[in-house]
């Protein structure tokens, strides 16, 4: 591969975002809305010499999120599972990681980021999210009333009172704004 096609298609910028250690999800929001894709369903194809060998997965950058959330042993953590949840927004072909890792964990690993995930934080309503993954095959129509009714009691646990529901419209706000300057 040269490197006219890793710059072509912003997979430096993919590369350092992902080398980090859980980034920003709101510059992940903004990277989504600004670079190319490609990368985070698909493989790059390279040699076992080549130093990148190691920090490519044959399913994309978005794989190891997958990875992650089928082995957490801590059930609250929802890094992983927010940004697999916002990645649905732009409706990205999972379709070579679920092969890779099977239909059932795939839509495990679905449900749990669309009922989990903090998404909420950013602007993103459930009700897309849950369309696009029916529409997009990523989930069985028969899963919906359950993925909503644990999702309704994870958002009650979260904002129990008034207050809190204030607290995330501001949170919302602020996300927004770190999007738009992509920070």
């Amino acid at each position: 591969m040269n490197n006219s096609t890793l710059k072509d298609r912003d997979f430096n910028i993919w590369l350092n975002f992902f080398e980090k250690e859980k980034p920003s999800l709101t510059k992940f929001i903004s990277l989504l809305n600004k670079k190319d894709l490609y990368f985070l369903n698909h493989p790059l194809e390279v040699d076992f010499e080549n130093e990148l060998y190691e920090k490519i997965r044959p399913g994309g950058f978005m794989e190891k999120d997958f990875q992650e959330i089928l082995k957490n042993e801590n059930p609250k953590e929802t890094y992983y599972k927010t940004r697999l949840a916002l990645c649905l927004l732009k409706k990205i072909n999972f379709d070579i990681i679920k092969k890779r890792i099977g239909k059932n964990n795939f839509y495990d690993v679905i449900e749990k980021s669309l009922i989990d995930g903090h998404y909420e934080e950013y602007g993103v309503q459930f009700e897309k999210l849950v369309s696009l993954a029916i529409n997009f095959y990523l989930l069985p129509k028969t899963s919906l009333i359950d993925i909503a009714f644990f999702r309704g009691v994870s958002l009650g646990l979260r904002y129990k009172s008034k207050k809190d529901e204030n607290k995330l419209k501001g949170k919302v706000f602020i996300n927004k704004v770190k999007i738009y300057f992509g920070i």
